[in-house]
């Protein structure tokens, strides 16, 4: 669910904590697998192709992360959308003020 300003609000900090560190640990996980996956595809197919710099495995990877935040073209609104629905069915009603609904 999508908490309003209001529900919000009506947490204290404490509640409002742990939720949010419940939702980040669960992040952690599945962020790290994927990085880890882009990494090793990033060193994979730059090697293959003569691409990697003589340099350390942590400022390769460090390299590979930094190209991540130089790009807004990583990511399809309407593939996300799709996602949701198939993976999580959940279904986007409206893009500027978030609303989800299940389905």
């Amino acid at each position: 669910m999508v908490l309003t300003t209001e529900e919000e609000m009506s947490l204290s900090d404490e509640e409002f904590n742990i939720l949010m560190e419940k939702f980040e640990e669960e992040l952690d996980i599945y962020v790290k697998g994927m990085l880890e996956g882009y990494i090793t595809h990033y060193i994979g197919v730059g090697y293959k192709m003569s691409c990697i710099t003589e340099n350390t495995l942590e400022t390769v990877a460090i390299t590979a992360l930094a190209l991540l935040s130089g790009s807004n073209k990583l990511y399809d609104l309407n593939c996300i959308k799709k996602r949701l629905e198939e993976e999580y069915k959940l279904q986007i009603v409206n893009d500027e003020k978030l609303t989800i609904k299940e389905i």
